[in-house]
């Protein structure tokens, strides 16, 4: 006819303009068959590297169920998924219209739907959410079933009854038959049935969801009533393109149904041909569905589940004993608690890896372990969020045999409803939690929660990079970083890693530290943090390469290296914990936070802490971005307590000490000022060994006038009079002021010990400054003791030394003695 379209005229059109200013549209993807999808025509219309109707808009539709698939098809960045149907306000509200009639019945489905995770996402479809309202509205104030296959087969029982109360005025023998169990119907009332659910196993396999009357057999399409044959296929008259007149199609009415009619008619065969059948279709996507609503239908009697498992898993699945999720959503289609029991403990599953996308999923997980008692180790991970954690962890938190946790990838929601499980568990089998790629807020819940698992012994956590912003939305005031440091304390803990990426809290980490270093079950500590510049509070690994990372760290039973920049009660704090762990080998580093005022908190506490740790053997304790006043007030402290540990002090370019119980190091680049508290500290210790470095510069900075300068030079010279020790080694650098020099000369030069003294004078040149030097940097080189000392001193100071060219050393005490007894007898 000449209105009629020509096909063949649109394509040649299409093609020939590359699809400019078309939309084609490919309604249901997930109908199309294994072929199709696989043609060349497909891959073209798919695939962005194209050139076939390269300026053409497609829009693609499909059930979930095959999206994995295509997303793995699709390529470009072109492409935009979006999941259309009913949000949750619409799904109430559609139910509350429903039973307009009945507001209780209509409030106890939407609460129960938020315990079924696997029927409410399926009620997203308007189509099944009807299904459902159906259902219940049968059941009444009975409970609805909590798998979709428990829903279905009372679905199908309804359109079968509602068949029956259509026809039993025509057909008086059928009066009063009950429609009990689906796969035993009576013959004389439903005789058609049967054919009806192997055309739809036939066309479930083949992908194909509408169906012509060649496609039915003439009893059965004779058996329509009222425009459906039992309520569940339904016809439907249209106009074609090709063919004068109305079409007669036959669609069912979801293709859900069509998927549990496809799986009554497996459920019918016998045992070896349901065995023969599954033994093709097992795993295919398509028959996904099929497979859920016979694992309802039939509870799996009679059928050996796990051999058909194992003969569809990987030979790498089966050798790490690692349980197929097949498996897992099979048994909790079946719904039968005897059969769980029996397939575990045949199985002995001990490790699961289970990655869960949706709440049915973690339904599923936390169902297969209640009756999975052999489990000793779970890997859980969050393909996408929310999937409502709670379902699962009551299970696993509470699991008699559980030995390792690992949780991965978890959202906000998911991460509230974690901490809350956590925090109510009082008991748990659990001794290694590992939590992977989690929002940092999420640590202190799990940092509260660790007491109340008596025999949680490892802890590993790595936090997702948040930023600023996001830390101050983390309310974590004194009152709960005392209650993490409390929880920390008493825990059964032996080894805790923890690794943060961004901006932490300076009261939250230095709690964490606090509590690790009192609890003395504590053997194996690592802490990390990615942000350097903010100083945050690490603990650093005692074992670690020359260029590490900022923020790695390690704690022992004996030793602990700790990074941090408290504040001084924080300082305190740490001192204080640091004690009660009665270490042999500390390594510790303070750096001074930025655009804080400085309080000298650490220093007189540093002596005070050595002193109360006799059991420490080596300690290193480094200064950053402190001034002189407060380095020099702790290296007093030092001095001045009662440690016999080997202790080595630095603080960036203005000290660095070594102290043994009998020598002392110091390479020293102080103001006199400074000095002279230096040297009292050293007069106090009984030395064998003494070797300085001397330095002074910046002094006019803190010298107010020349009278206060000279009267520390005279306090030096007193202090050197005094000082005892066998042996001194004094290296000026040539920097250093020749005042302070001849003051250190004099006193050395009047001290009444029998002293070792050897002094030089260095200088670092540069390679620009000397041919000899070679391109690999500076170096430092001894000066003429002649040229750069003994001219500032008096000929009597002099007279006290042996002057050699690079070096000068103190007479014996008898000779010093003879020198000066002209000027004791002239004095006298």
């Amino acid at each position: 006819a000449s209105d009629r379209v020509n096909i063949q005229l649109i394509s040649k059109i299409i093609e020939e303009t590359n699809g400019k200013g078309v939309i084609l549209v490919l309604d249901g993807y997930d109908e199309i068959s294994d072929d199709m999808k696989k043609s060349q025509f497909m891959q073209n219309i798919l695939k962005s590297s194209s050139l076939y109707l390269s300026e053409c808009d497609i829009v693609i539709t499909s059930c979930p169920v095959t999206m994995p698939e295509l997303l793995s098809d699709l390529e470009g960045p072109g492409g935009h998924v979006e999941i259309l149907g009913f949000k949750t306000k619409q799904i109430h509200s559609y139910i509350k219209s429903y039973f307009n009639q009945n507001g209780q019945l209509a409030a106890k489905l939407i609460e129960k739907l938020k315990t079924l995770p696997s029927v409410c996402g399926m009620c997203r479809i308007p189509v099944i959410l009807q299904i459902v309202c159906r259902v219940q509205e049968y059941l009444g104030e009975a409970g609805l079933p909590h798998t979709m296959s428990g829903i279905y087969a009372k679905y199908i029982f309804r359109q079968l009854i509602e068949f029956i109360e259509s026809i039993q005025s025509v057909n008086p023998l059928i009066q009063g038959v009950s429609v009990t169990d689906l796969l035993n119907l009576p013959n004389n009332v439903f005789p058609h049935f049967t054919e009806l659910c192997e055309m739809a196993y036939k066309f479930s396999v083949n992908q194909i969801l509408v169906l012509s009357q060649s496609d039915l057999s003439a009893a059965l399409r004779g058996s329509a009533h009222r425009g459906s044959i039992y309520g569940l296929l339904t016809t439907e008259s249209v106009n074609d393109l090709f063919v004068p007149g109305l079409l007669e199609l036959y669609m069912f009415t979801h293709k859900t149904v069509q998927e549990a009619l496809a799986a009554v008619y497996v459920a019918k065969q016998t045992p070896e041909k349901q065995w023969e059948i599954w033994k093709e279709q097992f795993g295919r996507t398509e028959m996904v569905e099929v497979w859920k609503f016979y694992c309802g239908f039939t509870k799996l009697l009679h059928f050996d589940l796990l051999k058909l498992v194992n003969s569809k898993s990987r030979q790498s699945e089966r050798e790490k004993k690692a349980l197929p999720p097949l498996l897992m959503i099979s048994l909790y289609e079946a719904d039968s608690e005897d059969l769980a029991r029996a397939v575990f403990t045949d199985a002995m599953f001990k490790d699961i890896t289970f990655t869960s996308s949706s709440a049915y999923e973690t339904a599923i997980l936390g169902y297969c372990l209640q009756f999975n008692s052999n489990i000793e180790k779970l890997e859980f991970k969050a393909k996408r969020s929310p999937i409502q954690v709670e379902l699962a962890l009551p299970a696993v938190l509470t699991h008699k045999n559980l030995k390792e946790l690992t949780i991965q990838s978890l959202g906000k929601s998911d991460l509230d409803k974690f901490g809350e499980c956590l925090e109510g568990c009082e008991s748990s089998s659990l001794q290694t939690l590992k939590i992977g790629d989690m929002a940092a807020e999420f640590a202190i819940p799990v940092l509260l929660s660790v007491s109340k698992m008596p025999i949680l012994t490892e802890i590993e956590y790595t936090g997702k990079k948040v930023t600023t912003t996001e830390i101050r939305k983390i309310s974590c005031d004194q009152s709960t970083c005392d209650l993490i440091e409390k929880s920390l304390m008493e825990s059964a803990l032996k080894k805790f890693h923890f690794s943060i990426q961004g901006p932490s809290l300076p009261k939250l980490i230095v709690s964490v530290i606090c509590g690790l270093l009192c609890n003395n079950n504590l053997v194996d500590c690592y802490l990390k943090s990615f942000f350097p510049d903010l100083r945050l509070p690490i603990l650093r690994s005692f074992d670690f390469e020359e260029n590490f990372d900022f923020g790695h760290c390690k704690l022992s039973d004996e030793s602990c290296t700790l990074e941090c920049s408290p504040d001084p009660d924080q300082q305190k704090t740490l001192l204080k914990a640091l004690t009660k762990r009665q270490l042999k080998i500390l390594d510790l580093t303070f750096l001074k936070r930025r655009n804080e005022i400085e309080v000298f908190n650490v220093a007189p506490l540093m002596g005070t802490f050595l002193s109360d740790n006799p059991s420490l053997e080596e300690i290193s304790l480094t200064l950053k971005d402190y001034t002189e006043e407060c380095i020099t007030c702790c290296i007093v402290s030092i001095l001045e307590s009662s440690t016999q540990a080997d202790v080595t002090f630095s603080a960036e370019y203005l000290i660095k000490c070594t102290l043994s119980s009998d020598r002392c190091t110091l390479d020293c680049n102080f103001h006199p000022e400074l000095w002279v508290q230096l040297l009292h500290a050293l007069k106090r210790r009984d030395l064998k060994n003494l070797v300085m470095d001397i330095t002074c510069i910046s002094q006019f900075n803190f010298i107010s006038n020349e009278s206060n300068l000279v009267q520390h030079y005279e306090e030096i010279r007193e202090v050197w009079k005094i000082l005892k020790c066998g042996a001194i080694n004094l290296s000026f650098k040539d920097n250093t002021p020749k005042d302070m020099i001849c003051a250190v000369m004099e006193g050395v030069a009047e001290n009444d010990n029998d002293l070792n003294l050897r002094v030089t004078v260095r200088v670092t040149v540069r390679p620009s400054e000397q041919d000899s030097i070679t391109s690999e940097g500076s170096k430092t080189v001894a000066l003429d003791v002649n040229e750069h000392i003994k001219p500032h001193l008096s000929a009597g100071v002099a007279d006290m030394f042996n002057w050699e060219e690079k070096m000068c050393t103190l007479k014996p005490l008898h000779i010093r003695q003879s020198l000066m007894k002209p000027y004791y007898d002239l004095f006298s």
